[in-house]
């Protein structure tokens, strides 16, 4: 997923799945579904976003974890790491997280 927002035109664009866009459906005013081959929405795009959002420069990530978990305590850590873990990562690896 990529969120992208671009100020010159005051367009936020959430892309949940590269593939490509077969239709686009503006049912709602200003809110734009982009739609694959199948019409799964793919992409999502808000017109005249900071209007709508309270400041689209700004993003919050949040994973909640499954409820089966328990609950975890911070600092904590069971176990043990090997030596690999904290060797620095080849750059073929750092270039997929750029």
């Amino acid at each position: 997923m990529k969120i992208k927002y671009d100020p010159e035109v005051d367009v936020l664009r959430i892309t949940l799945k590269d593939v490509d866009i077969e239709e686009s459906d503006e049912e709602t005013p200003g809110i734009i579904l982009d739609l694959d081959a199948h019409q799964n929405i793919v992409g999502i795009e808000i017109l005249q976003a900071s209007q709508r959002i309270d400041n689209p420069q700004a993003i919050e990530y949040v994973i909640t974890p499954p409820n089966n978990t328990e609950p975890r305590t911070p600092g904590l850590l069971t176990g043990q790491l090997s030596d690999p873990f904290f060797e620095p990562l080849p750059e073929s690896e750092l270039q997929q997280w750029e």
